[in-house]
């Protein structure tokens, strides 16, 4: 993954990358909610003393056999607590907000929004311990 800060936000860029792929965990991962709730060392930094950030990103999903299915690449603004903007840029544009209360996904493609509570929407997810 590349990163590109805009803004300085008092983490360092290896921190910030060390907590990053918790983003891309999937809900079936071998960290349960135990291990996720009692974060050390750098993850302990990031989480208590990140408010905001900006950061570029570029994902990647892979099979278990390290195959390319997928690669998209945005931008990811984070507000803490509970709030932040994802933007998918490529191939296929989406947007997610999340405000502390509502999550809307919006696709423009589709002309379409999805409006959903938040709490319920993101859970213990990565993206919902991200949020704070």
């Amino acid at each position: 993954m590349k990163f590109r800060f805009k803004h300085p936000t008092g983490v360092s860029r290896r921190t910030f990358c060390q907590a990053m792929p918790l983003c891309f965990i999937g809900g079936s991962s071998a960290l349960t909610g135990a291990a996720l709730a009692a974060p050390s060392g750098p993850l302990e930094h990031f989480f208590s003393n990140v408010k905001t950030l900006r950061a570029a990103f570029q994902q990647s999903v892979l099979t278990e056999e390290l195959e390319l299915i997928d690669q998209s690449q945005g931008e990811l603004w984070l507000s803490r607590p509970g709030r932040f903007r994802w933007n998918y840029g490529t191939p296929l544009e989406q947007v997610v907000v999340a405000d502390g209360e509502k999550l809307w996904i919006y696709d423009p493609g589709l002309e379409q929004a999805v409006l959903r509570n938040q709490d319920s929407a993101l859970g213990d997810t990565p993206a919902g311990l991200l949020a704070g």
